[in-house]
């Protein structure tokens, strides 16, 4: 379990909601939201661990990398206990309580939940662009092991507040505390993409600007050896070092230009 590349926290006391989501090994949260809301719930706890079937997800586990993913698959999914009680159909296979199987499948890109409206709406250019707008990483449920800790509405209280176990036991009535559940857990799992798009353009900035001062320094070499060079002549060299100086001018722009895109 601790070769998560993403880890989403979930606490509410009283009224106030704190999801934090955190790299593997940090100990401050990469992203985090703190709200106060009316508590339809509860007490609630959850823990949602990512493992995306990419390279580098199981690099410091030693075990062989199918059969980890054949672990993480065969554990897969949200599950929610009541006090200590698995309460089912949550987080079986064939069960897409959160959506994400069906958003990941229709490349939904807007949020669901109403948490990640409020702290991470996107713009219209952002939306529209598939390098950025982040519901495109949207978890999958095979790619997610959680547990979700309530309390729901046991059978001697009265009222209509609260978890209320389906009549069939299988399940919780789709009441207001229920939607409140699944805002709350859909919104960590959209900020495991917020995060997850985030730590991508972080490294594909840094791929970028290692690519740069990598040509940044191939073309003063190269401008270099054509000035030090007896054999060629000095109208030639100055045309040969005047295109590497506009080839590498071009290149920083365009440098430029992705930076602000991304920004």
């Amino acid at each position: 379990m601790q070769s998560y590349v993403l880890r989403a926290r979930v606490r509410m006391r009283g009224t106030r909601l704190a999801i934090q989501v955190f790299e593997r090994s940090a100990k401050e949260p990469f992203i985090e939201v703190h709200d106060k809301i009316e508590n339809e719930l509860g007490d609630l706890d959850a823990d949602i661990r990512f493992f995306p079937k990419r390279k580098g997800t199981f690099d410091a586990v030693p075990v062989d990398g199918r059969r980890a993913y054949s672990w993480v698959k065969f554990n897969s999914g949200v599950a929610v206990f009541d006090r200590g009680f698995r309460v089912l159909p949550y987080g079986l296979e064939e069960d897409d309580w959160l959506q994400l199987q069906a958003d990941t499948a229709r490349n939904r890109r807007d949020p669901r939940s109403s948490i990640s409206e409020k702290h991470f709406a996107m713009q219209p250019h952002e939306r529209a662009d598939t390098k950025v707008n982040w519901m495109l990483r949207l978890p999958q449920s095979a790619q997610l092991i959680g547990i979700v800790q309530i309390k729901g509405r046991r059978s001697s209280e009265k009222g209509e507040k609260g978890l209320v176990a389906a009549a069939d036991r299988e399940g919780f009535v789709d009441n207001d505390a229920f939607q409140q559940l699944f805002q709350i857990i859909r919104g960590a799992s959209e900020m495991i993409a917020v995060a997850d798009r985030r730590i991508q353009q972080r490294l594909e900035e840094a791929a970028r600007k290692a690519t740069l001062k990598s040509t940044r320094e191939q073309t003063a070499a190269a401008i270099a050896e054509i000035e030090a060079s007896k054999d060629i002549p000095t109208p030639q060299k100055k045309r040969v070092v005047a295109m590497l100086a506009e080839g590498q001018h071009r290149l920083e722009q365009q440098e430029e230009s992705s930076a602000k895109r991304q920004g």
